[in-house]
């Protein structure tokens, strides 16, 4: 959800139990998940586009602000409010980051398939 009342009117349909809930999944699971994700797509920008920095920008900056993300989260299920225009801004922001990592991978993997010698830095004879 990156719409404010949306998700003010989700977290105060939550019972307790649920926001507990969220709240330890948020701090633990969907901290590794960011660093997981994004190494995957790293991997395969640097291994096909090696010299070519900005295809490696969005998965980088896909951690960071998936990070922000959760922890706004984190605040606004303990009551914090004000924490809401960060965690708007920071889902919007993520999912475009992300959309961005994976055609950068998709692409890729493509380029990769499609010459293999160029993820290896060899050339085949």
């Amino acid at each position: 959800m990156s719409e404010a009342e949306e998700t003010a009117t989700h977290i105060g349909n939550m019972t307790s139990q649920q926001i507990n809930v969220h709240i330890w999944t948020t701090a633990t699971l969907d901290v590794l998940y960011p660093f997981t994700f994004s190494s995957f797509f790293l991997g395969v920008a640097i291994r096909a586009f090696k010299s070519h920095w900005l295809a490696f920008l969005p998965a980088l900056l896909c951690v960071p602000t998936d990070l922000t993300e959760g922890y706004a989260q984190v605040m606004l299920l303990t009551g914090h409010q004000e924490f809401m225009a960060i965690k708007t801004t920071a889902t919007r922001l993520k999912v475009l980051l992300f959309g961005m990592a994976l055609v950068i991978a998709i692409l890729g993997a493509v380029q990769l398939w499609l010459e293999p010698e160029r993820g290896t830095g060899k050339k085949q004879s």
